[in-house]
């Protein structure tokens, strides 16, 4: 018995990293050529979010000012 809720507990924590995993992904938006990542007052701080270790190349960040809420706007090099 104890076995299985052990099993089960298991499940449920694989589940939720599963989620977790997937909802990090959904946060980037694409618009046009850009990937949407993070917030920004100028170009230079779109270098943290346009610059992860995941990205298979380095990508060059702009700020997109003209935005409600301004934010980075990541192009592959």
């Amino acid at each position: 018995m104890a076995s299985s809720r052990f099993q089960l507990v298991a499940l449920l924590v694989i589940f939720s990293l599963v989620i977790t995993a997937q909802s990090e992904i959904e946060r980037e938006e694409m618009d046009g050529p850009c990937r949407l990542r993070g917030t920004c007052n100028e170009d230079s701080d779109c270098d943290a979010y346009c610059h992860k270790s995941t990205d298979p190349v380095a990508m060059d960040g702009h700020c997109l000012l003209d935005r409600p809420t301004p934010v980075c706007c990541c192009l592959f090099d």
